[in-house]
């Protein structure tokens, strides 16, 4: 007989995020890409904090082009069932280093 049966229903917690899609140009001309995302702080917008977390997880200064829509999934942390929702949006880098 399984264990899981048995066990406790795990407490169902709520999380959206923000980020996206940066393409830049390297120092050597190459083009890259990353997908960086975080968690909103305080009273922020998705926007801001999308714009924020690429700055911080990348050192770009960026501004949104559009939004490309969000995805849902679901994952266990501990006894939390995490509900996440990640909003992207896509990018164009206007400053900073990658």
């Amino acid at each position: 007989m399984s264990d899981r049966k048995f066990a406790r229903p795990r407490r169902r917690v709520e999380e959206t995020s923000a980020g996206g899609f940066v393409l830049s140009a390297s120092r050597s001309g190459r083009i890259d890409w990353c997908v960086p995302k975080g968690h909103l702080e305080g009273e922020e917008t998705r926007e801001q904090a999308a714009v924020r977390e690429v700055y911080e997880e990348t050192g770009l200064e960026v501004e949104i082009l559009g939004e490309l829509g969000s995805i849902n999934y679901e994952f266990s942390a501990g006894p939390k069932l995490i509900a996440k929702t990640v909003h992207h949006y896509l990018f164009r880098h206007v400053g900073g280093d990658l």
